[in-house]
């Protein structure tokens, strides 16, 4: 079952600050992903709620708001994910 998607302000400037194709295809990997139900999250490691996507070398940190919802809160590269979150 597809979640609602929510983008926050954060998610939405970091797309903005990708090259045109990588964000596009960070963009249709989580819709696509979504759409067919194989949204594969992992836990981040000591912090509560918050789940990694890995789409290429990049990590879509997402929080689940209920069972129907997430929220897209930050995209990063790889190497630098976890610092200021």
């Amino acid at each position: 079952m597809p979640w609602n998607i929510i983008w926050t302000e954060k998610a939405k400037k970091d797309l903005e600050k990708l090259d045109k194709n990588t964000a596009k295809r960070i963009y249709e990997k989580i819709i696509y992903a979504n759409t067919t139900g194989l949204l594969f999250l992992e836990k981040v490691e000591k912090i509560e709620n918050i789940f990694k996507y890995r789409v290429g070398n990049y990590r879509v940190l997402i929080t689940k708001i209920n069972l129907e919802t997430i929220s897209v809160l930050a995209i990063r590269h790889r190497k630098n994910v976890y610092k200021n979150i």
